[in-house]
């Protein structure tokens, strides 16, 4: 699992904060751990190169809006 700013960016011009993230990935599988507790309004969006996250919640921040892009190493192979 990293921890890593590499690929990901804020969604949101700025209104968002960036949420602690963990994730692993492989050619078939993407794991991810946003640290947010009690969220709600949460949105995920995904395709084969990049995760895109949008959630209220309680993080390192406190209660705010959190958001992230997170381009992907490689694709993942969305065909089940």
């Amino acid at each position: 699992a990293r921890n890593t700013s590499r690929g990901m960016s804020t969604l949101g011009g700025g209104r968002s904060l960036h949420p602690v993230v963990l994730w692993s990935q492989t050619k078939e599988t993407l794991c991810l751990n946003v640290q947010l507790s009690e969220p709600r309004d949460h949105q995920l969006e995904a395709d084969e190169t990049q995760v895109r996250v949008k959630a209220t919640g309680k993080g390192a921040h406190g209660l705010a809006n959190y958001a992230f892009k997170l381009d992907l190493y490689s694709n993942l192979d969305t065909v089940t």
